[in-house]
């Protein structure tokens, strides 16, 4: 009975743990606003740069084609996730420029203006998103 106690007990604790990971403030979309580095500050045209948070997956949108970031967590107000991304190949977008290859949606984080401004400051850099109405299409 002990042991069966115990193997539950771990079973409940993991679970719990699996839930407080995501942080629900996270949840939803996001557009790229700038990306702020030593020496310069990045501007992304308007509307271009997407990024979709859900509680299973985070995705962001190029101009045509999606990526997405796969085995991501938060730790500590940190999101963490494989650095193998995986993008869709439909069309042409910007994936060999310059400011492509800056984007990176991990790192620490923290919110602004009542929660409608995210943050995230990795090597890359300080990118700023602000909440979007934007919705999904898939």
């Amino acid at each position: 009975m002990r042991f069966f106690s115990f193997i539950l007990f771990t079973i409940l604790l993991s679970f719990n743990s699996l839930l407080a990971q995501i942080d629900t403030i996270l949840v939803g979309a996001w557009e790229l606003v700038k990306i702020e580095q030593t020496a310069e500050t990045l501007y992304p045209d308007s509307g271009k740069y997407k990024l979709v948070i859900t509680q299973t997956e985070i995705k962001y949108i190029l101009e045509v084609n999606w990526c997405f970031l796969h085995d991501w967590k938060i730790i500590e107000h940190e999101i963490i996730a494989d650095p193998s991304i995986m993008c869709t190949k439909i069309c042409c977008d910007d994936r060999y420029t310059e400011f492509y290859k800056k984007l990176n949606y991990t790192g620490k984080y923290q919110f602004s203006n009542d929660n409608s401004i995210l943050i995230i400051k990795n090597k890359k850099g300080v990118f700023y998103l602000k909440r979007s109405r934007w919705n999904d299409p898939d």
